[in-house]
């Protein structure tokens, strides 16, 4: 029993070394995971300032630009309003000078006729007509001139748009390869932060998970501390009970001596009354009846010393007390039965020889009892140095187990006076107050542990929280690309649009160089005209002279 006791005392105190080892242990990896956490929080906050700081940019770039994008927009609005004006002014104006030619026309088919006519006619309505067509082809000329400084003020005019358009075309360019630019930086640059961004969400998942593993293990050995520091409590509490022993020692042992006495006094106290009152049993007890009535001392005998050996087997608070008690209570119960049926038995009187082997069974039982009384103070003082013992290894278990170095109270009580015992009683309370230091110390370190778990668990959950706004970044990085997709597609409508506009303008270009030549044309035929005019007009002229020279000679 002792080897297996010390075999159990050596596996725990080195289940509670390699225990403090990895308390230690984790708690060293409790600090450097939470100093790494306090570094990650520290760059989540830097990105997400960064975050905000680009968003913020964003922002503003977009305003920026969507300004720039409605003015651009009101301006081509603008031109294609004046380009549509022109467009159709200008056909206005070829209408008119469609009608122009025409009647220029007309009149080319019809001058000749009028010419062959006005021969016939008379030569005083010539002048008048003519007069009439000199105002009309005026007019016509006019009318010419007039749109051709229309035509010349809109071609200045679709010069100028030109260039506006030239020039917002080149804007528009610069700022789609500066937008471009910029872009591809910053997407490269938000690509990076989200890869960074998943490698440091990658990091934490695994530190949660080595957390994780870090405080079952620290639960488990919470869970073992608890169940050792339950065990020595629960030894201090026998500790305390040995205690409680060696100080009724003292009683014990006069308890003791009175025992021993006490079976000679009641036995001579009733020598005379067995004498007399056994007499009335003889008769009773003879043969088979007294070797039951023997049978029946030796039950209860074997009975105490079983209920004995289970008292000192459990070991429990006040054990000393507790036999001694249900020893002397035991006792005083034979005893009583004993006068009762003494006392019911001396009512019959018996002869004198039955009387004297009365007494004889008397002796032989005060014989059996003194026999008992000193077995059972030989199982008494067995059971008083197995629990010293056992105070004595706890002890020691517990001064390894605590690395209590200072306990001086391991010595033992059983032959030393009672000034040495009331020494060793102090040193016992000594460290009896030191083992109760170091437990309350290890409660404390219990529940700064404890409030630190709790305090991880608080950062786990705030990582989660941030894992989740992360997720919500991630989020809004892909709405701002979706955004500059957008942007870029509107930018090639836009493009298109203005090629369409520069396509349309030199369409025009090419109409109004062929209107111009179309009007160097009219100008040659109304130059053509003129001579022609001015060749009738002096023919006119001539012939009105010959028949003027002609009118007096005949007359003659």
């Amino acid at each position: 029993m002792i080897e297996e006791i010390q075999q159990i005392k050596t596996a725990g105190s080195l289940r509670a070394e390699s225990l403090s080892l990895k308390l230690n242990e984790s708690l060293a990896e409790l600090e450097t995971a939470k100093t790494k956490l306090i570094m990650m929080e520290e760059q989540i906050i830097l990105q997400q300032l960064t975050v905000k700081s680009l968003q913020d940019q964003r922002e503003t770039q977009k305003h920026g630009f969507e300004e720039e994008i409605q003015e651009y927009k009101e301006q081509i609005k603008q031109h294609s309003q004046t380009i549509v004006s022109l467009e159709e002014r200008l056909q206005r104006v070829t209408q008119h000078h469609k009608k122009i030619e025409e009647e220029i026309a007309t009149l080319k088919v019809n001058n000749p006729a009028e010419e062959a006519e006005m021969p016939e006619e008379l030569p005083v309505a010539t002048p008048l007509e003519n007069s009439t067509k000199e105002m009309a082809c005026d007019h016509l000329i006019d009318d010419l001139l007039a749109a051709q400084k229309e035509i010349l003020s809109q071609q200045e005019v679709i010069m100028r748009l030109r260039k506006d358009l030239n020039e917002a075309h080149g804007r528009m360019s610069d700022l789609r390869g500066d937008l471009s630019e910029k872009q591809k930086r910053e997407l490269e640059w938000h690509v990076t932060l989200v890869q960074q961004q998943s490698r440091e969400l990658c990091m934490l998942k695994t530190k949660l998970a080595q957390m994780s593993t870090l405080v079952e293990k620290k639960d488990r050995e919470l869970r073992a501390l608890r169940e050792a520091l339950r065990a020595s409590q629960d030894k201090h509490k026998l500790q305390l009970s040995m205690e409680k022993e060696e100080k009724a020692k003292n009683t014990t042992q006069k308890c003791d001596i009175s025992v021993q006495i006490e079976p000679m006094h009641p036995s001579v106290f009733l020598s005379s009354q067995e004498e007399q009152s056994f007499s009335d049993l003889g008769a009773k007890c003879r043969g088979s009846q007294h070797e039951e009535v023997i049978q029946r001392q030796k039950k209860a005998l074997s009975e105490l010393r079983a209920r004995i050996k289970e008292l000192e087997k459990a070991c429990s608070s006040n054990c000393k007390d507790h036999l001694n008690e249900s020893f002397l209570e035991l006792k005083t119960l034979r005893m009583e039965k004993n006068v009762q049926k003494i006392i019911v038995d001396t009512k019959s009187d018996l002869p004198t020889p039955s009387r004297i082997e009365i007494h004889a069974d008397s002796l032989s039982n005060s014989d059996t009892s003194s026999a008992l009384e000193k077995s059972d103070k030989t199982d008494v003082t067995e059971a008083l140095d197995l629990s010293e013992r056992l105070y004595l290894d706890m002890s020691r278990t517990l001064g390894s187990l605590m690395n209590i170095k200072d306990m001086s109270g391991h010595v033992s009580m059983k032959h030393l006076s009672a000034k040495e015992r009331e020494k060793v009683n102090q040193l016992r309370q000594r460290d009896l107050d030191l083992v109760f230091d170091k437990i309350t110390q290890l409660k404390t370190r219990l529940q700064r542990k404890e409030e630190l778990l709790k305090g991880y668990e608080q950062d786990v959950e705030w990582l989660r929280q941030s894992k989740v706004s992360v997720q919500m970044y991630q989020s809004q990085v892909a709405k701002l690309e979706d955004d500059i997709y957008k942007e870029t597609e509107e930018k090639a409508l836009l493009k298109e649009a203005l090629e369409r506009t520069e396509h349309q303008l030199s369409q025009e270009k090419r109409f109004n160089r062929a209107i111009r030549q179309q009007k160097v044309g009219a100008k040659k035929a109304t130059s053509k005209m003129d001579q022609e005019r001015e060749m009738n007009k002096e023919t006119s002229s001539k012939r009105s002279q010959s028949l003027l020279f002609s009118k007096p000679g005949g007359r003659n």
